[in-house]
């Protein structure tokens, strides 16, 4: 299990937000491209309990906020209700799995 405020995990944060912003843009022409924090949050949410996944969430949110256009704390409460959902329908799987 892997501690939320590691250095390498906030080293990884901050390199996906470079990528995001300087690289992604340039690999595609359109305006829509996907976000490299926005997987980061789906491979958390998946991996990780919730009791995880909602801190790194929070952490995420308010750098996506700072560099975005939207109003701020919209990428905050949208990574935190993908993320609850996403724990919520993991748990329903693992439920019917077994």
């Amino acid at each position: 299990m892997q501690r939320i405020f590691s250095i390498k995990l906030l080293l990884y944060v901050f390199i996906l937000l470079a990528l995001d912003l300087c690289v992604m843009p340039y690999f595609f022409g359109a305006a829509v491209y996907p976000s490299l924090l926005y997987l980061l949050i789906l491979y958390v949410s998946f991996k990780w309990h919730w009791q995880k996944s909602v801190p790194m969430a929070l952490l995420v949110g308010p750098l996506m906020d700072v560099t975005g256009s939207q109003p701020f704390g919209v990428e905050t409460a949208s990574l935190i209700v993908a993320c609850l959902t996403l724990n919520l329908a993991l748990q329903k799987i693992e439920r019917y799995f077994v």
